[in-house]
């Protein structure tokens, strides 16, 4: 049996048989940090969709009963989101595609908060003093 390459003697289909396990083991490796990756972004954007939408309750919360006690998920919302998006912008540096979605999802937000949100809490609190007209 000599020079048939048995794997006990450390013949060349041996050597193939470990470099196509080795590789199947990198390329396996390689995809599980890939999910890892994109399973960390997707649940930023489920945090940053859930303190969004808390956001929102806050602000309706506030505008029918308008008790203060109604807008700290809107405080803490605002800062939990820009911390998450602070880190996908960091962990993402390198891919300007998403660097741009980030943005994008930034400006809706701010955009939703500064002609709804903002106006909304200073009307009711108008209306909370007696000032409103």
């Amino acid at each position: 049996m000599q020079g048939t390459g048995s794997a006990f003697m450390g013949g060349p289909n041996a050597r193939v048989g470990l470099f196509a396990a080795y590789y199947a083991l990198q390329t396996e490796e390689a995809a599980i940090k890939e999910m890892e990756y994109t399973y960390s972004i997707r649940t930023s954007i489920r945090d940053i969709r859930t303190h969004f939408v808390n956001m929102q309750a806050a602000v309706r919360a506030f505008a029918l009963r308008g008790y203060l006690d109604s807008l700290p998920p809107y405080d803490e919302g605002k800062k939990q989101i820009a911390a998450i998006l602070a880190d996908l912008r960091s962990n993402t540096a390198q891919d300007p595609d998403q660097q741009q979605k980030w943005d994008e999802i930034e400006k809706n937000i701010h955009s939703w908060d500064n002609d709804i949100a903002v106006k909304v809490i200073d009307v009711r609190q108008k209306i909370n003093i007696g000032k409103a007209t």
